[in-house]
């Protein structure tokens, strides 16, 4: 039987209040186990729609939706069933009426689904009103989590460094405030990496600074989930300033130690790609100079994801793949070919506004032309480079590059 607005259109509110605590007790056990054991989310899912068909639909049942339709997109690769599920859930939404989950209803859809067929800076207003939505009924909890993930797209997807930096004060004071730990620990963490990329901390990959100390985080005793989570979490942001800041080998030993575990910790997660890209780049970067097995691997493994995904449809995935493909060719000494996929790589990056990965790319392809003799474009590249990080406001690289360049040219 297909799945139509009308079905849920057809559903009863639920009356019964055993049937509703039991719904209620249902959605915190998926709440738990996305952040604890995913593999539980199927069951758990199932027996929440199950009991909405029998018993009508509460405020619960839209969670149960959104996380089906995580599984049969993320788990099974059936991306039209993960945007019917998706639809069920705003179509309950509009039939219970402005419930007080409704923010985090919004939230989970797209942070969860919706970025797998939208590109993911247009996920971000949507994310903004359910921060609203949280706030006006004090759900703070909902509300740190929109912060969060707000910055984590702004800081993937090229939004100015200055702008983040200013957002990462005043989140983190807020989520101090209403003592939201979780989502603060990874705010401060990411704060710290603009921090680092502006300039303002006399490290370039280590997390250590005015905003953050990654110490207090690697320090702790005991394997809880949470902590784990934190540790796998930080670790792989990290591997973004190792890939621009040069440091291919610590990011390719992070992202082979790390990769599954954050794929295991965030199933369908807005920051899954960037992740993936990351993981592949600073593996196969790392190669040139020291070629492991582990990394051959885990850059053929995160490479053949990023193609299903854009082959199933995902818009956020073309231009890491371009660059990925890129620096295969790069490693296997194809100049030529390598460098026809990074002008592709930057046009692509170009055309979102990624201004990062512009500049990664140009990099990379300057230090490709070095590779095979011809300076003159490298050159041009690196000053390109240099360019497309200033408008971004990483200062702390444009001071690095310029280093790197000076040495190479006197």
């Amino acid at each position: 039987h297909k799945m139509t607005a009308q079905t849920i259109e057809d559903l009863p509110l639920i009356a019964n209040t055993k049937e509703d605590a039991i719904m209620r007790t249902l959605g915190k056990l998926m709440r738990a186990s996305y952040f604890g054991d995913p593999d539980f989310i199927p069951s758990v899912a199932l027996e929440t729609l199950r009991r909405t068909f029998k018993h009508g639909v509460s405020e619960h049942s839209p969670p149960a939706f959104t996380m089906l339709g995580l599984v049969m997109g993320y788990a099974m690769g059936d991306f039209e069933a993960r945007m019917t599920f998706t639809q069920a859930s705003f179509d309950i939404l509009s039939k219970l009426g402005r419930p007080a989950t409704e923010a985090s209803i919004i939230l989970q859809c797209y942070i969860l689904n919706q970025h797998w067929k939208q590109p993911v800076e247009e996920i971000v207003e949507p994310i903004q009103e359910a921060y609203r939505l949280a706030v006006s009924v004090g759900d703070m909890d909902v509300a740190g989590w929109c912060m969060l993930v707000t910055n984590v797209i702004h800081f993937f997807t090229g939004t100015p460094l200055s702008q983040i930096d200013y957002d990462s004060e005043t989140y983190s004071k807020v989520l101090l405030d209403f003592r939201q730990s979780t989502q603060y620990t990874f705010l401060i963490a990411i704060w710290q990496m603009v921090l680092n990329l502006r300039g303002t901390s006399k490290h370039h990959i280590a997390l250590i600074g005015d905003a953050f100390d990654e110490r207090s985080v690697f320090s702790r005793d005991g394997d809880n989930a949470i902590s784990g989570v934190h540790k796998r979490g930080i670790l792989m942001f990290k591997t973004q300033l190792c890939a621009i800041f040069g440091d291919y080998e610590q990011g390719a030993k992070i992202s082979v130690e790390n990769t599954s575990g954050y794929i295991h910790d965030n199933p369908g997660g807005v920051s899954l790609p960037p992740a993936l890209f990351r993981a592949a780049f600073n593996c196969l970067a790392a190669s040139h100079s020291a070629p492991k097995r582990e990394y051959s691997k885990v850059a053929k493994q995160c490479l053949k994801q990023l193609k299903q995904w854009n082959k199933q449809g995902n818009p956020n995935c073309p231009h890491y793949i371009m660059l990925l493909k890129a620096e295969r060719h790069f490693l296997r000494g194809n100049h030529s070919d390598a460098a026809g996929m990074y002008v592709k790589a930057i046009e692509s990056a170009g055309g979102r506004g990624y201004t990062q990965d512009q500049a990664i790319a140009n990099e990379r392809l300057g230090d490709c032309w070095m590779d095979c003799g011809r300076k003159e474009e490298a050159k041009g590249r690196y000053e390109e480079s240099i360019r497309l990080y200033d408008e971004w406001g990483a200062a702390g690289k444009v001071v690095d590059l310029h280093a790197k360049v000076g040495k190479m040219f006197g």
